[in-house]
Order: structure tokens, then sequence, then C-alpha cells
């Protein structure tokens, strides 16, 4: 589910919501970034948020190799 500030990508972000945890991860610069930033939500908001996200954001990061790559989705 997209909430209402990633439909208008809006450069607020809801950090209770797991799409806009999301959009954030996939601002940063580097994987150990992105990692970091799990591993702390994981130990504060437990290890089903934290999966939900990393899912999400390894099926986003998939997506743009597809299309950076040329292949069909």
């Amino acid at each position: 589910m997209t909430c209402e500030l990633c439909k208008r990508n809006s450069p607020v972000l809801d950090f209770s919501s797991t799409c806009c945890r999301v959009r954030f991860l996939m601002t940063l610069p580097s994987r150990d970034m992105r990692a970091e930033w799990l591993e702390r939500w994981r130990k504060r908001d437990g290890h089903r948020m934290a999966d939900e996200v990393e899912k999400e954001v390894k099926e986003r990061w998939s997506q743009r190799r597809k299309m950076a790559s040329g292949s069909p989705s």
C-alpha cells in the first residue's frame, strides 16, 4: 500500500509507514547506509517491519536493474 505522501512524492516522510521508509532507503547513496538503517529499525521496531521494508527495497532495486539493462519486466 502506498500512502498519500508517497503518491505525491512529497519531501515529507512518515516513518510509521513502510512505503515512506522504502522511499527513504531508495535515496541513500550506499548499500551500507541502507543496511545500517534497516538494522536500526529492526532493533527498534521489530523484525517483521524491517523484513517487509527490506523485501520491498530489494524488489525496487531489481526493477531498476531490469529497466537499466533494457530487459522487459
